[in-house]
């Protein structure tokens, strides 16, 4: 069964592309600039704590790609989704259409982390910010909480 996509599907699609393209024209037209060596971790803290060859930057772009790729094809396959609830001929189209917001948002949320992250890496940032991981989490387990209980609601 495939789930059709409605507005929000597309617009997050559209996001998802235009933030993934923009961020590869950008460290194309900036690479001359960037420095031989690129933050390729931080801490808990926001902190660079491990550095690399500016090569990581394409790295990292090929696995925000990759990412993208990965969870747009997992879209396809809604019978191999984990639901937690139980799926039956009257809730399938409540329940997958439920789950499929919550893969869209998903999928934003993580193109839009690792383009921050592959800025802050081309830009060769020495901290995030101690706010930064707590504000992602939150944000990101957060909308993961309210479609659980949207799809609670809709099975």
């Amino acid at each position: 069964m495939k789930v059709k996509n409605n507005w929000f599907d597309m617009l997050a699609d559209a996001l998802c592309l235009a933030l993934l393209a923009g961020v590869t024209v950008w460290i194309w037209q900036i690479w001359a600039d960037i420095p031989p060596q690129v933050p390729t971790h931080y801490n808990a803290l926001g902190e660079a704590d491990g550095w690399g060859s500016k090569n990581m930057v394409i790295v990292f772009l090929v696995i925000s790609w990759l990412m993208y790729v990965i969870i747009s094809a997992t879209e396809f396959f809604p019978q191999a989704w984990n639901t937690g609830v139980q799926v039956t001929e009257a809730n399938r189209d409540r329940v997958y259409r439920t789950l499929k917001y919550m893969m869209k948002t998903t999928k934003l949320l993580t193109v839009a982390l690792f383009v921050f992250l592959l800025m802050s890496t081309a830009q060769t940032w020495d901290s995030l910010g101690e706010w930064f991981l707590s504000v992602f989490l939150l944000v990101l387990f957060g909308q993961m909480v309210f479609w659980i209980i949207r799809l609670n609601k809709v099975k």
